[in-house]
């Protein structure tokens, strides 16, 4: 590893300097492939419309893509909202709260144990007998 403190070896730097030649050549080979796929300025000049008439019409689509996604974010947002207010207002109509249940459930309760005792107590009853 090497550090501002310990220079790399000096095969290192012939190796770097091999690899930048390399670069150096891929380059200059990829241009000229470029020039010979692009003979003339017309030939990209017309590339170059197509890509901004393609860039230009992409923009566009994604902008109305955008604009109907919100309008039919917003339709969802106000039917969720509509139904839940109509929620509310039906539980709120329709069930009791647990404080309110509270006096009935202890009514229940009450009588099922003294049902339930007065049966016991007849079998008892009956048993001793």
């Amino acid at each position: 590893m090497t550090t501002p403190s310990n220079p790399p070896p000096e095969n290192d730097i012939v190796r770097l300097m091999i690899t930048v030649d390399f670069i150096k050549r891929d380059l200059d080979e990829l241009r000229e492939r470029v020039r010979e796929e692009f003979v003339s300025a017309r030939e990209y000049k017309a590339l170059t419309d197509l890509v901004q008439e393609l860039r230009k019409s992409m923009v566009e689509s994604l902008v109305e893509t955008r604009k109907q996604f919100n309008d039919t974010l917003g339709d969802a947002r106000r039917t969720l909202t509509s139904e839940l207010a109509e929620l509310r207002k039906l539980v709120e109509e329709k069930y009791v709260t647990k404080e309110e249940h509270s006096p009935v459930k202890n009514l229940a309760f009450g009588a099922v144990a003294i049902i339930l005792m007065a049966v016991f107590g007849a079998l008892v009853a009956l048993v001793l007998k």
